[in-house]
C-alpha cells in the first residue's frame, strides 16, 4: 500500500501527541495503521509503542499480525481530539 510522506508525516505528528500506555488504543493504533499503510505501518506502530512504560517487543509482534485493518486515520484524529 502506498502511501505519501505527507500523510505519513501526518500520522507521526498525531502519533506523538498519543499515549501508548494504553493497550486498548495501542491496538486501534494498530488498526489503523494498518489500514492506511499495510505492513508498512509495523515501523510506526512499533514506534509507537516503544515509548510507553510497558513496552514488550514480544507484545507488539504478536498485535500486529492480529490486527484488523478496520480502523481509518479518521480514527485516530478522534483519539487524539478525545484524549
Amino acid at each position: 500500500m502506498y502511501r505519501d510522506v505527507d500523510t505519513i508525516a501526518e500520522i507521526n505528528d498525531l502519533l506523538e501527541k498519543l499515549p501508548s500506555e494504553d493497550l486498548t488504543k495501542c491496538l486501534m493504533v494498530g488498526s489503523i495503521l494498518k489500514a492506511e499503510l499495510g505492513d508498512g505501518g509495523y515501523q510506526l506502530f512499533y514506534n509507537f509503542c516503544e515509548k510507553a512504560s510497558n513496552f514488550d517487543r514480544h507484545w507488539v509482534k504478536s498485535t500486529w499480525k492480529g490486527c484488523r485493518p478496520d480502523k481509518g486515520l479518521g480514527y485516530l484524529y478522534w483519539l487524539v481530539k478525545n484524549l
